[in-house]
């Protein structure tokens, strides 16, 4: 134990059985890799730094006892961690104001609190995934101090609220999260393993500027999704009835949901065609007054020939054209609102 500690270690490092309790910040440098076989608690910044010869040689930086109680954790300026694993009992921030994290390997982060970050976290070495895991109760909030993160691959375990802004595109592995999901970027948000995010009355909201978003994973399945982009095609897919919050977008809408009821909450203004694909006996109710500019065509799911939309209702603005592979397939009625005109 002690109040501020500083370690320096030609080889590796290892924080042995029992407990090491530093009351302020912790500076751990090496030219080997960080364990630990017992607990680390540090009230004050833990700064690690692997690379102590600078030669870019990076280690392995694995703390993953599980009674670990860090309050903030930062890689030293000079350092490029390889892999690096953090477990937390509670709460962990990461980074420090002017000091930017990049790791080339993976990183994984657990808590047992709210995870946020404080400095840049760059994790966009090809391959390489960020996964964090924070329990359905507490939030991670991601933002690069709203300059922005720089993740290749994003995965969240688990999560209450999720808030991401990155800096460039980015991929979501298989996530999880109870609450709100609020992701922001300068390129394209696309995904390699599905979505879960279908809290009761939680929405997911993903904004692309001038880059396309294309969630077309059947295993998604959000409660309410919001989008917004400019110059780029909006791809959603579900697996079980969608709400759709208020959205824009400048280019073509292609919405496909295998199972429930598709609605809206808000308005959509889609400048380009709006496709629509429905699972057999759904109610599609777009009652908002939308702006879907371009043709609309709203059809069942194409795995059977006896498949058919129930009731199906459409709301502009602006002038409707209906367009599709020949007739809408409906069982029950079709409204369609508009306050100019209806062509097909």
């Amino acid at each position: 134990s002690g109040n501020n500690v500083t370690i320096v270690d030609s080889n590796a490092i290892n924080f042995g059985t029992g407990t090491s309790t530093v009351t302020g910040a912790l500076t751990v440098t090496t030219e080997g890799e960080i364990t630990d076989s017992g607990a680390v608690v540090v009230t004050g910044l833990t700064t690690l730094d692997t690379d102590r010869a600078n030669d870019g040689s990076p280690y392995d930086i694995i703390l993953d006892h599980t009674s670990n109680n860090f309050s903030a954790v930062t890689l030293a300026a000079t350092d490029e961690a390889d892999d690096v694993t953090l477990v937390d009992s509670n709460a962990i921030d990461l980074g420090t104001a002017g000091l930017p994290i990049t790791i080339p390997g993976n990183l994984s982060v657990t808590a047992g609190g709210a995870i946020t970050d404080s400095g840049v976290i760059t994790v966009d070495t090809a391959t390489k995934t960020a996964t964090f895991a924070a329990g359905s109760s507490n939030d991670i909030t991601l933002n690069g101090t709203g300059a922005g993160d720089d993740f290749l691959t994003l995965i969240i375990t688990s999560s209450d609220d999720v808030t991401v802004i990155d800096s460039d595109a980015l991929a979501f592995g298989t996530s999880n999260i109870s609450g709100n999901l609020t992701v922001t970027t300068t390129g394209a948000i696309t995904q390699s393993g599905p979505i879960t995010a279908n809290g009761a009355s939680k929405t997911s909201n993903f904004t692309a500027g001038a880059f396309a978003i294309t969630l077309t994973d059947t295993g998604n399945d959000f409660t309410t999704a919001r989008f917004n982009n400019t110059a780029a095609a909006v791809q959603i897919t579900d697996a079980s009835g969608l709400d759709l919050g208020l959205s824009s977008t400048d280019n073509n809408l292609i919405l496909i949901v295998s199972a429930g009821d598709i609605s809206d909450s808000g308005v959509m203004t889609v400048t380009g065609t709006t496709t629509i694909t429905g699972s057999h006996n759904a109610n599609i109710v777009l009652d908002q007054t939308h702006a879907l500019t371009g043709a609309i065509d709203i059809n069942p799911d194409g795995s059977s020939a006896a498949n058919r939309l129930n009731n199906v209702t459409v709301t502009d603005s602006t002038a409707i054209i209906l367009a599709g592979d020949g007739d809408f397939t409906i069982s029950g009625n079709l409204t369609v609102t508009s306050s100019a005109d209806i062509s097909q």
